[in-house]
């Protein structure tokens, strides 16, 4: 199932809408951003996200589907 989210990177001021797998991990997330569109993330400092609907800190090694995160949700970068 593909899910539609906004990663938010409020250090540079950058924000991407993107459609994903369910059953992704948000780091890989994470390093296609940085790769493809320039989000600006040290990968080795990135360890947590918040997602904006929960309120809630998730871990960058988890899946979307297994973080309860759904279609709409905001994740910062933390």
């Amino acid at each position: 199932m593909t899910i539609t989210l906004t990663f938010n990177n409020k250090l540079y001021n950058k924000k991407f809408d993107i459609i994903v797998d369910s059953k992704q991990r948000i780091l890989d997330t994470i390093v296609v951003l940085n790769d493809t569109l320039n989000f600006s993330v040290d990968i080795d400092k990135v360890f947590f996200v918040k997602s904006f609907i929960f309120k809630d800190t998730i871990s960058v090694y988890n899946r979307y589907i297994d973080s309860k995160i759904f279609n709409g949700d905001i994740l910062e970068i933390l």
